[in-house]
């Protein structure tokens, strides 16, 4: 079954987050409203994000060098086809220095297997390169107008403490300690229950399902159709517990 928070639970997630300042504050902030994965959000530039139009552009995705090694084979496939060759972002001490690498998998894995940590790559999927979200909070919108005001469009959007920006594995960190601080379960205290919170909250709020299957970046409308059982399950409950109409 999957999880999600009701919108109690996330308002206490999001005053969780308010205590770690602005940095963590945007990261929790966008994972609940956008629906985003988390290796979508940890890439984003300043010039990813339009506070003012209220949207984001999601055009690059978090990989592991040993995503690229030919032996990978998650669901008993490769990752990525062996044959065409994958473009990644060269990175610079505080965002992207505008070069593009493109190599077939088994190269880059050679190339960059000694290298600790994360690959950005350029696009989020062949069907689907880039995908623009719209950014409904106004406390994240205005947020973002300071947090961005005078950096380039090339700056990380989270940058580390120690420079560079924050990796896939520091930002789940912080995500999940403000989950747990707000008295989320410790099974549940991981950045992708708020893309399922902010689905399901989404098909409550009257949001049709292709919205959703889009903004969530889902291949086929079955894959966003299971939300739809939380959604029947939550209503039925409910219904029951209001006793009989008549």
């Amino acid at each position: 079954m999957t999880d999600y928070l009701n919108k109690e639970e996330v308002q206490k997630v999001l005053l969780a987050a308010a205590e770690r300042g602005a940095r963590d504050e945007i990261l929790v902030r966008l994972l609940a409203f956008s629906g985003a994965r988390i290796g979508e959000i940890v890439p984003l530039t300043c010039g990813d994000v339009d506070p003012v139009r209220g949207s984001i552009n999601l055009s690059k995705v978090i990989i592991l060098p040993a995503h690229l090694n030919p032996k990978y084979k998650p669901h008993g496939k490769f990752a990525f086809d062996q044959k065409k060759e994958i473009t990644f972002l060269e990175e610079g001490p505080t965002g992207y220095t505008g070069k593009k690498i493109s190599l077939t998998p088994t190269k880059a894995f050679e190339r960059f297997y000694h290298i600790e940590g994360e690959l950005v790559k350029s696009g989020l999927k062949a069907s689907q390169p880039t995908r623009v979200i719209p950014l409904s909070d106004s406390t994240l919108r205005n947020t973002l107008i300071e947090w961005t005001k005078g950096r380039g469009s090339r700056d990380f959007l989270l940058p580390s403490n120690k420079g560079g920006r924050l990796t896939k594995t520091q930002c789940y960190r912080i995500v999940a300690d403000t989950l747990l601080a707000a008295g989320v379960e410790k099974h549940k205290a991981h950045p992708h229950i708020l893309r399922h919170s902010w689905a399901v909250n989404s098909l409550k709020q009257g949001v049709d399902l292709v919205t959703v299957q889009r903004i969530l970046g889902h291949t086929k409308i079955e894959m966003t159709a299971k939300y739809l059982r939380l959604v029947y399950e939550d209503l039925k409950d409910k219904v029951d517990k209001a006793g009989p109409i008549y």
